[in-house]
């Protein structure tokens, strides 16, 4: 690939693994400028397939907007507007991101600055676009990210995190406002039939490229599992607190299957004294801001959390993954426990496994062509 000298720079500097052969693919496609539906191995990390080829059709001569990246999650949208920060670093391009949190105002101000790139969650993108505030006529490439979590409905019973519950319909109506002409690219894990309908109505000649393949994803993760006993409620408290006894959890984050189960595990570990941070979407926005932050500069080692933040662990470096409870599902654990090559291939996941979660355990170990193996913890 011919990429700008600037370009190729930010992505040096970013540490970036070499893309692999069906990464190469991908970027090979959305730089000629054809629509794609890609789906790729549940990581936020994969956003650089999309990335990289969007800031080099940039043209950082005219202050327009040119691409938009909305994202499921503020929290994702915040990871992947500190990339584009990263790879854009020399090439001087203006991106701005628009996730809610501040107020409506002040996000109009910006957004009539014509940012180059923008990148957001759907709610407040629209809000902006209704609102005459962010202009579409330049715009040259979409990209929906997390299209599996987006196009989906929500309901109070699913997992799905979105934070603007509309989302299907406002990101089709987005996308009748943009010019005929556009690049539309999806990334998605699964590819449920709404996501295909979509690619179906809204993209031109589209190609599909898979970049999932059997044992490539949790490259370089030492996994392992450790037995929990049903019939004790605090048993797996218990083996928490015992890794942080000897030392494994200086910096770690813990997946919790509900809010509720986080905030639980958070009050009996500050109880034992064992400094803890919690996030999930029960915490506003700005905090939850406020102790990621934290968390990241070292002042606090563990973060107790729910899937809210898997698909947006890669700016923390994270050595250390517990699963508390069992992921939803195969895709949910490759999200967790996957550091995309950003660790160095250093980080160690390590599930706390009842018996009743053995099925699920070896349904990952089959697609993932891995063998996860016990690790023994004396609790006496």
């Amino acid at each position: 690939m011919s990429l700008k000298p600037e370009l190729v720079r930010g992505i040096h500097e970013y540490c970036l693994p070499p893309p692999a052969a069906a990464q190469k693919e991908a970027m090979q496609y959305i730089l000629a400028r054809r629509d794609c539906v890609i789906q790729v191995k549940s990581h936020v990390n994969e956003s650089c397939v999309y990335l990289i080829p969007m800031l080099q059709a940039i043209d950082t001569s005219a202050r327009q907007t040119q691409a938009i990246v909305i994202a499921s999650t503020r929290e994702i949208a915040q990871a992947i507007w500190t990339t584009v920060r990263a790879l854009s670093k020399h090439l001087g391009v203006y991106c701005y991101s628009f996730v809610g949190g501040g107020t409506f105002p002040e996000d109009c101000h910006r957004a009539r600055h014509r940012p180059q790139v923008v990148v957001g969650t759907v709610g407040r993108i629209c809000g902006l676009v209704k609102r005459n505030a962010l202009e579409l006529d330049h715009v040259r490439s979409i990209c929906l990210s997390e299209a599996d979590m987006s196009m989906l409905p929500w309901s109070g019973n699913s997992p799905n995190p979105m934070d603007y519950p509309e989302s299907p319909d406002a990101i089709k109506d987005l996308l009748r406002r943009l010019p005929v002409n556009k690049q539309f690219v999806m990334l998605s894990a699964n590819l449920p039939a709404v996501v295909l309908e979509a690619a179906d109505e809204y993209m031109r000649n589209h190609v599909r490229v898979p970049l999932e393949g059997k044992g490539h994803d949790l490259d370089g993760v030492k996994q392992y599992y450790i037995s929990a006993d049903y019939e004790r409620e605090f048993c797996k408290l218990e083996i928490v607190h015992r890794l942080h006894q000897i030392g494994m959890l200086n910096r770690a984050v813990i997946f919790c299957s509900k809010k509720e189960r986080v905030d639980w595990l958070t009050e009996k570990l500050r109880e034992r004294r064992i400094p803890t941070m919690s996030v999930h979407s029960g915490v506003d926005y700005e905090e939850r801001k406020r102790r990621i932050r934290k968390f990241s500069l070292g002042s606090v080692g563990i973060l107790i959390t729910t899937d809210l933040l898997a698909r947006s662990l890669d700016g923390l470096r994270v050595p250390v993954i517990i699963n508390h409870d069992m992921p939803w599902s195969k895709a949910d654990y490759i999200l967790r426990v996957d550091d995309g090559g950003r660790c160095g291939g250093k980080r160690t996941a390590i599930t706390l496994l009842r018996p009743r979660d053995l099925e699920l355990l070896q349904e990952i170990e089959q697609f993932c062509d891995i063998e996860i193996e016990e690790m023994i913890v004396r609790l006496d």
